[in-house]
């Protein structure tokens, strides 16, 4: 159900019939939600409303070649009919579940009942190189996987938002979904080999020094990698070896500490504060502070007195 192009911004693309075209999963042809025009830099998402269908014939259907597809329903029930080897095969998709298409290996579909609210997420062979995944994928029927629904619901509720986490979130979210799919559904290929060793002390200094000296810029966490010459996939268990937390999380926590600082100094315009210190708005800025402190920062504010 997908496209082959990388940019997040765009549309996922589907082969239908013989033909290409944006993806739809009802009578709607826009997504009630998508990566598309946004500033998310992950997998590409769409959220659409499942609807009946119904065929002559069977049609395939499936992702751009080359590429694969997630397809999560999030919420409702469905009943997808379909031929495998002219025989019909009967599936039945509520809450939480999962299937994968491959664009190499398209699925013929012949009807869809009932309804249900579902997201697509497109799998390039791009991001499975980036990812650094030699396990293979292949088509899989409707599953139960609760963990790819959580991780999803999430990618929706970042992109609603406007991706006020930036790309650093984007990437490890979409770098988390890729290892758990390929570890869980993946075929056996030549293995990854288990990340070992660990950030040395100047290089602990030094992603810490630029976060610090560069928290209004988009932190991604292929730019972090870099800065230490390591690749993406490898960043993160190194990181989060070395400060006990996820690069996402540890930008927010300096981001959060920035800002307080200012707040102690006698700064008292938060929409300013938030712009200064990296948030994407002060709403973003309120909701971080109040989960890492327990107080908004009007609040923490209201504790000091300026002489």
């Amino acid at each position: 159900m997908q496209l082959g192009s990388e940019s997040a911004r765009e549309r996922i693309w589907m082969q239908i019939a013989g033909r290409t075209r944006p993806l739809s999963l009802g009578r709607a042809k826009e997504p009630v939600l998508g990566s598309a025009g946004t500033d998310w830099q992950g997998l590409r998402f769409e959220q659409h409303r499942m609807q009946p269908t119904q065929s002559s014939q069977p049609v395939e259907v499936g992702p751009m070649p080359g590429d694969f597809g997630l397809l999560v329903i999030l919420e409702g029930e469905i009943e997808l009919h379909s031929r495998d080897d002219g025989r019909l095969v009967r599936e039945t998709g509520r809450q939480g579940s999962v299937a994968i298409l491959a664009g190499d290996a398209l699925r013929r579909f012949e009807r869809l009942e009932g309804s249900a609210r579902a997201a697509a997420i497109n799998i390039s062979p791009a991001w499975i190189e980036r990812a650094e995944l030699t396990d293979r994928l292949q088509r899989m029927k409707l599953t139960q996987d609760e963990t790819v629904r959580r991780m999803t619901l999430a990618i929706g509720d970042e992109v609603a938002a406007g991706v006020p986490s930036g790309s650093s979130f984007a990437e490890a979210m979409s770098l988390a979904l890729l290892e758990h799919v390929f570890d869980r559904y993946g075929v056996a290929g030549r293995g990854r080999r288990p990340v070992r060793g660990q950030l040395s002390a100047s290089q602990r200094a030094r992603l810490g020094e630029h976060v610090r000296a560069n928290l209004t810029c988009d932190l991604s966490l292929a730019s972090l990698a870099a800065e230490v010459g390591i690749s993406p996939r490898h960043f993160v268990t190194l990181f989060r070896r070395a400060f006990g937390t996820s690069p996402h999380r540890f930008v927010l926590e300096q981001r959060v500490d920035a800002g307080e600082r200012l707040i102690a100094q006698g700064e008292r315009d938060l929409a300013a504060i938030a712009l200064t210190v990296g948030f994407s708005s002060q709403s973003h800025f309120t909701t971080a502070f109040r989960a890492a402190r327990g107080v908004t920062p009007a609040r923490f504010a209201r504790g000091f007195r300026v002489l």
